[in-house]
């Protein structure tokens, strides 16, 4: 049986991580925005005592590389558990779909390049009150895909439209089944049908011609509430009409008033209610006209509606609609009830809104809200405005008083971010191999601040104002820090720390914090360092390469110290470097579709080749190209560290911790346990680890066969690594001291710091979940919520208490106080329920049913424990949950009596 990898990720939060929002959604609590940079903000939404709604910070997911451009949230369990009803689908520029779980952001599946152009709408499609089974994606492009809502595979691409176009299911009464009705840009209609053999037939082709004065066809969207009434949104209208027997009749159209603005999007909120906002926020609420009612039509008098059918986005709420509703010229168009505007439209950024209900606290009442997020120069704000009363009522009098609102206050997002990061003036980090710490400030100083004092309580890290001895101060730059990096320690030792400036400069250190060279080849400031091909050349075999904001390019030789190419700006961003150094050539190839073919013994421009001249060197295999974006991370060590930084000014976000759960147990019994394999008696001494590491305590990675060696990390090349160090031993402890978790049981922190050392972990550090494809999400930090991590879902609680359980024999064996074992794995497996209260999330069984078989003991024995655990302490009804939902995958079910 394969063994399943048990990676934990920390970060170690330097930043705020903000940039514009695209979209937003929400759902049950939730809300989401996808913002510019590619990250998803999972936020909670609760309504205090005053009745007002409450934004707070839930969730960061991070994996997408481009632009968010559509979010959807749908109906799906992922693995039984109550409470646990919804996922997320977001879609990005470069076509990229991405699934994950509401509750704590783990992406659960990803599929790249789905989609030709760019997806600007995802709609589920369901049939009746069964959960979608398949997305639409549309947008700027002439198909439509369809995937399958849990795997995200590619069922179809559905192509030959002649513009783009976009699609909305609805319920056709007429036929009594789901259909999809398609517009293209020039407001074609057509109806089709979509078969359970994922066949897609043209039912209509000439249903009408939506008249928008030239306008765009954006968005359709079906009425939840209404049979076949179909909103269609442009820049300069909004169109209301309804499907009957194939034929688009009683179209309506709402103009955009106002000259330069234009209608962002829309959402019915009832049978007879339609909400529409535009670009700047501003929100108008219509009532859309009565029809005349007839009786049931004799073909559609055998439909029967129960009152527990359950309403999707794709299926009206037909409980209210027994009768056919057929236009009236009589009628009056869409009648204005209410408008929520800003107080000067004129000097306000962009804002992305959306319409929501939202619970009061007893329950008891709900109301719809609007809340507007404004990209503005210095952040991203959001305000809440609630609809007034009217929008639950059938009715309006046609003398009825336009009812207008502003917009409050807008508040920062970053004024309710729990953190205080006004001070700390923090703008890059690193992991200098495994010891340090490297922080970089705005006015120049870098410190490489020891590991155990950067990750822990005992020394939190505010500014550079003042540092305690065992922090290094480098100084030498001036302006800000904006890059750092330590080069490959197998190629070149754990010696060197480079830094890039705001000044243009490059500067090369030691571990000890001399300054080793300088160079200021740039123009503009450093962005990031990468490293060439070390076997493709032995002229540029221990170099590192800097690249700077205009496209400038140094190659720099460590062993030398000195700087051996410098390559000038250029309009358009690098992309690759194709070295063929044997014919003494560099070419750098730009986004623009240009070459540049530099000569590296004259150091002359020989040549700048253009469109399909240069694509083609490019393509050439017989020659090896390398990438100038910063290289991709390969989790394949004990821990991995890397950041999420800033497009915009590569300010960094994170600093993220990728802990090899697993291979850490094999390095603390391989070592410090036994060098031999077998468990000696250990000096019950507690260690210092804020001491420098010596360079005795190192342990090594188990690279060669053994009982205790994980398969569940290997690494992408194919060829055998030599053995190479891992971390220190007070490393493992600081580790140790950050998996705890403190503040909930006094007597458990009191063992942790006196009888075994640990010490309490920064409010900066949180846990998090590793996906799909490598995704992650993490929880924000909760500085006066000790006990936050376990109230988040199933999963999170389950993957943190087999970390936590399976490393204490190990790490209580290396400390020689296996005593302990008893006490620290009854308080998280039995006491940890009651002392976190009722917003506990009990253990996911499907996550620790995967570690049955697992090689390792430690980690078997943890995670069957902790599933009897979860079991027995597990309320009946989510139990039951979890039983129905996994029953559906099993060939045989029987009741024992």
């Amino acid at each position: 049986m394969a063994s399943s990898s048990l990676i934990v990720p920390l970060t170690f939060w330097v930043n705020l991580p903000t940039a514009p929002v695209t979209t937003v959604a929400y759902k049950e609590g939730h809300i989401v925005t996808g913002l510019e940079d590619g990250h998803i903000w999972i936020y909670r939404c609760t309504i205090d005592e005053r009745g007002t709604p409450q934004l707070q910070h839930k969730i960061l997911c991070f994996g997408h590389k481009s632009s968010i451009t559509a979010l959807a949230i749908i109906e799906g369990q992922t693995d039984g558990c109550a409470g646990n009803d919804y996922v997320l689908i977001s879609a990005s520029k470069d076509g990229d779909v991405n699934k994950w779980c509401l509750l704590d952001g783990r992406c659960l599946t990803s599929i790249s390049k789905s989609f030709c152009g760019i997806i600007k709408s995802l709609k589920p499609l369901a049939e009746y009150s069964q959960p979608a089974k398949f997305l639409l994606c549309s947008g700027f492009s002439n198909e439509i895909t369809i995937l399958n809502c849990t795997t995200l595979e590619l069922v179809r691409i559905w192509g030959g439209h002649n513009d783009w176009v976009t699609c909305t299911p609805f319920y056709d009464s007429d036929a009594r089944q789901i259909r999809l009705l398609t517009s293209n840009f020039n407001g074609i209609l057509k109806i089709w049908t979509f078969d359970e053999s994922n066949h897609i037939n043209k039912e209509y082709d000439n249903v009408g011609l939506l008249d928008a004065q030239g306008d765009k066809i954006l968005e359709l969207t079906s009425n939840p509430y209404d049979i076949g009434v179909i909103l269609a949104i442009t820049k300069s209208y909004a169109i209301i009409f309804t499907i009957r027997r194939g034929k688009m009749v009683n179209f309506q159209r709402i103009r955009n008033s106002k000259e330069g603005i234009y209608w962002a999007s829309g959402a019915f909120l009832s049978k007879n209610r339609v909400l529409l906002w535009n670009q700047m926020g501003s929100a108008y609420l219509y009532s859309i006209p009565s029809y005349t009612e007839k009786k049931i039509a004799a073909e559609n008098a055998h439909l029967h509606i129960k009152p527990s059918l359950i309403r999707r986005s794709s299926l009206p709420n037909l409980q209210k609609s027994n009768v056919e509703k057929l236009p009236n010229s009589a009628q009056l168009r869409p009648q204005l009830l209410e408008t929520v505007c800003s107080d000067d439209e004129d000097n306000t950024g962009l804002a992305i809104t959306t319409v929501f209900t939202l619970s009061s606290i007893d329950g008891k009442t709900s109301n719809w809200y609007l809340i507007t997020f404004r990209n503005q120069i210095n952040g991203t704000s959001f305000a809440f405005k609630s609809l007034s009363p009217i929008t639950q009522e059938s009715g309006i009098c046609e003398n009825y008083h336009v009812r207008e609102q502003k917009w409050p206050p807008e508040t920062y997002l970053s004024d309710i971010w729990q953190l205080n990061h006004k001070n700390d003036n923090i703008t890059v980090t690193t992991m200098a191999y495994d010891i340090y710490l490297a922080i970089g400030y705005e006015n120049g100083e870098i410190h490489l601040v020891p590991l155990s004092k950067a990750l822990t309580k005992s020394a939190e890290i505010q500014n550079s104002t003042s540092i305690p001895n065992s922090i290094r101060k480098l100084e030498g730059h001036i302006g800000k820090v904006t890059c750092l990096y330590t080069p490959n320690s197998q190629i070149f030792g754990n010696k060197y720390l480079l830094s890039g400036g705001e000044d243009c400069s490059v500067r090369i250190w030691d571990l000890e914090g001399k300054k080793l060279a300088s160079f200021k080849f740039h123009s503009q400031c450093v962005t990031h360092f990468f490293e060439p091909p070390s076997d493709e050349c032995q002229r540029i075999k221990r170099c590192v390469i800097s690249v700077a904001k205009d496209n400038s390019l140094a190659i720099i030789s460590l062993e030398e110290l000195n700087c051996l190419y410098v390559f000038g700006g250029y309009s358009y961003p690098l992309d690759k470097i194709q070295w063929r150094t044997s014919e003494g050539f560099i070419i750098l190839f730009y986004n623009d579709d240009t070459a540049h073919i530099w000569q590296t013994q004259t150091f002359e421009l020989f040549q700048k080749v253009t469109g399909s001249a240069a694509r083609d060197m490019l393509k050439d295999e017989s020659w090896r190209t390398s990438s100038v974006k910063q290289q991709e991370v390969v989790i394949n060590k004990t821990l991995t560290s890397f950041t999420d930084n800033s497009e915009n000014d590569g300010k960094t976000f994170l600093q993220i911790f990728a802990i090899n759960v697993k291979q850490l147990i094999n390095d603390i019994y391989h070592y410090h346990v036994s060098q031999f394999g077998s468990k000696p008696n250990c000096t019950r001494v507690i260690e210092d680890f804020d001491e420098k590491p010596s360079t005795m305590s190192k342990i090594f990675s188990w690279t060669t066969g053994g009982a205790l060696q994980s398969s569940s990390v290997t690494s992408t090349s194919p060829s055998i690594e030599p053995e190479t160090k891992a971390i220190d031993a007070s490393t493992v402890q600081v580790l140790v001291s950050n998996l705890m978790t403190w503040g909930i049981d006094s007597s458990l922190d009191k063992l942790c710091a006196e009888k075994l050392g640990l010490k309490k972990s920064s409010d900066r550090i949180t846990f998090g979940l590793r996906g799909a494809n490598g995704n992650m999400a993490f929880a924000v930090p909760s500085p006066n919520d000790s006990a936050a991590v376990w109230k988040i879902s199933q999963t999170m609680t389950a993957s943190l208490l087999l970390s936590i359980v399976g490393l204490t024999r190990s790490f209580l064996s290396m400390k020689g106080l296996e005593k302990y074992t008893s006490e620290i794995i009854t308080h998280y497996g039995s006491l940890l329920p009651e002392l976190v209260g009722k917003d506990y999330y009990h253990s996911s069984l499907a996550f620790h049913a995967k570690y049955f078989q697992d090689p390792l003991e430690d980690i078997r024995i943890s995670a069957r424990s902790l599933f009897s655990s979860a079991l027995n302490n597990m309320p009946p009804s989510e139990l039951t949950s979890i039983i129905d939902y996994w029953k559906q995958f099993c060939e045989f079910v029987c009741s024992i009596s």
